[in-house]
């Protein structure tokens, strides 16, 4: 089963089974789970080629990034899509890009001004690009525009 066919199934499980809702937070465990099996076992490569064909999916889409003054996206962790490329797309736009913060409660959505400064971010113990805690930075929750991918 591929992993498309998996994640449709599994949703369309959910929605139809009468399941209550707290049982949604172990069946995304399973999925999680399932889809970090999946991804460990794709090569590099195989991983940055479907990272650009997503990316270029999204970039292509009509309206999506011409019709927004501001978009969040997060930022990815080794196994994950690779959103380098996307934030790239938006900066060069003119875009407003705003990527997650932890802020020790939940978490922020905060403005990212370059890709030099995205090369700047440190590497969190999660596996993430994140911004420093305590450098202020405009966030997108009192921006009160911005659109999440």
């Amino acid at each position: 089963m591929d992993l498309n066919h998996f994640v449709f199934s599994l949703l369309c499980a959910m929605l139809y089974s009468g399941r209550a809702f707290c049982d949604l937070e172990e069946e995304k465990t399973k999925l999680r789970e399932k889809m970090t099996g999946l991804l460990k076992k794709m090569s590099n490569g195989s991983r940055s080629f479907e990272s650009d064909m997503a990316i270029f999916k999204l970039i292509n889409l009509p309206n999506l990034i011409r019709m927004r003054r501001s978009i969040g996206v997060y930022l990815n962790t080794e196994l994950e899509p690779h959103t380098e490329k996307l934030i790239a797309n938006i900066l060069s736009s003119g875009k407003r890009c705003y990527i997650p913060r932890r802020n020790g409660t939940g978490m922020d959505m905060v403005i990212l001004r370059s890709m030099e400064e995205y090369a700047e971010l440190k590497v969190n113990e999660l596996g993430f690009k994140e911004p420093n805690l305590h450098e202020f930075r405009e966030n997108a929750l009192s921006d009160g525009e911005y659109t999440t991918y």
